[in-house]
């Protein structure tokens, strides 16, 4: 192999020097950097798992809150019926209460209207009755005298208090 340019020599030496490059390589080298890769993708595949745990979580976070605010948002209109009922409740009842205010008002006042009228009317005819009498006397003091005067006014009184 001479005639080639190998030297049998620098062959073996070669051959010896890559056993011993690769025994270096593949024990102090690539073993630790595949076991680094292996480590690697353990890490990956657990971050992965975890990140899967923490969206899954996140997931039913969201859906606890979406029922969380579902059932708040049941409680307040349930809250909002109670008191529009409440408040319309109140309102007849003041309603009611108004009504009769304002009736015991007009009853009062129709009272005291006809106690007002019953007293104007007493006065008018005591007036009246007044009147007649100093009239009847004015006009019948000339030609009546004092008996038949009296008389006449006495029986003048009777028929106006039947009246």
């Amino acid at each position: 192999m001479e005639n080639l340019g190998v030297d049998y020599k620098v062959f073996i030496a070669q051959v010896v020097n890559f056993g011993i490059l690769f025994f270096v390589f593949s024990r102090f080298i690539a073993k630790p950097f595949l076991q680094a890769i292996r480590d690697e993708k353990a890490k990956d595949i657990e971050k992965d798992r975890y990140l899967a745990e923490l969206e899954a979580k996140h997931t039913k976070m969201l859906e606890e809150e979406a029922a969380f605010r579902k059932k708040m948002k049941q409680e307040q209109e349930a809250i909002l019926a109670e008191t529009k009922k409440a408040a319309d409740k109140l309102r007849a009842e003041l309603m009611e209460q108004a009504k009769e205010d304002a009736a015991d008002l007009v009853l009062r006042a129709k009272k005291q209207i006809d106690e007002d009228r019953d007293a104007f009317h007493r006065e008018v005819k005591s007036h009246i009755a007044t009147m007649s009498v100093f009239v009847i006397e004015q006009a019948l003091q000339k030609y009546l005298t004092a008996d038949v005067q009296k008389k006449l006014t006495e029986h003048i009184l009777t028929n106006l208090r039947k009246n």
